[in-house]
């Protein structure tokens, strides 16, 4: 695997001219005694110019669905492999199929302009939805998600910190009592601030920001606390982040719902906006 992946870096870096002259003869005649390296060398080559010569004319970013199709039938791929006896060259083919099209959709993923954004503040009543109840039942991130998105846009969630700065947010979840450390994604929009929910004793932290006329809010849940069933996950959300790494869909009349995990902290992201135009704004490579 580490073989692999030596010889994929120095593919792309051949690719993209990166490689010196006396690295790029070496590579040339490991080639010529290797007609599955020579092949793939050639596969690299032909997603950077078509990549190059996209770039000057368009990024477009690939539809969140799309990329989940792919990545679900890549494991499948992968899953039916395993019961079966395939060659080594194959084996290779996989892993470097993988890695293109990682490359690629991590590319194509790339806004071509970011979304303008104003910080608007907001106005509100305290009232959270996130512990509602006193009972000792496993709560449903899934839908206070949708709840807590729509008392935002309502006007009855009001923010406990308003800053545009990730590290004097950071530092007002702790003094709140949120013991995990809080991320905060790559995403093209202003961050406005953030709240504390707490649910049986334990505290959990809220973020929203804004793009443009949008609002983005994540609320961010420990895996200590999903696996110690302090909250509860639907299958189908569960089932995507163990098989294509994050879920997404859209809600009639709300809009989209983005749940990924990142550092071992479950985030669950809602907007009214569309999913290709939500999944535009993160820099899901990061993630």
């Amino acid at each position: 695997m580490q073989h692999d992946q030596h010889m994929f870096e120095a593919c792309s870096a051949m690719a993209d001219g990166h490689l010196s002259s006396a690295e790029a003869k070496r590579l040339q005649h490991e080639m010529m005694q290797d007609e599955s390296l020579r092949a793939e060398y050639e596969t690299v080559n032909a997603v950077r110019t078509m990549l190059r010569e996209r770039a000057d004319r368009l990024r477009m970013p690939v539809p969140a669905d799309v990329e989940r199709s792919i990545r679900l039938a890549i494991e499948a791929e992968q899953s039916q492999q395993h019961g079966q006896s395939y060659g080594q060259s194959r084996g290779h083919r996989q892993h470097w199929l993988d890695t293109v099209m990682d490359t690629v959709i991590d590319y194509l993923r790339r806004p071509a302009i970011a979304v303008g954004v104003a910080s608007v503040a907001l106005v509100a009543v305290v009232w959270f939805a996130a512990d509602r109840s006193a009972t000792a039942a496993p709560f449903r991130l899934y839908e206070a998600s949708y709840a807590n998105f729509q008392d935002i846009v309502g006007g009855t969630l009001e923010l406990g910190k308003r800053t545009s700065n990730p590290t004097e947010l950071a530092s007002f979840f702790r003094d709140q009592g949120v013991v995990y450390d809080v991320f905060f994604p790559t995403i093209d929009a202003t961050l406005e601030g953030g709240v504390v929910s707490e649910h049986h004793g334990q505290h959990y932290a809220h973020l929203v920001y804004r793009a443009g006329d949008h609002l983005i809010y994540i609320f961010e849940v420990d895996e200590p606390s999903i696996e110690g069933n302090m909250f509860a996950m639907a299958s189908d959300v569960a089932d995507d982040l163990e098989h294509s790494r994050w879920h997404w869909e859209e809600r009639a009349g709300v809009g989209t719902m983005f749940v990924w995990e990142s550092n071992n902290i479950v985030c669950s992201a809602v907007s009214d906006l569309r999913t290709q135009d939500l999944s535009a704004l993160f820099h899901l490579e990061t993630l």
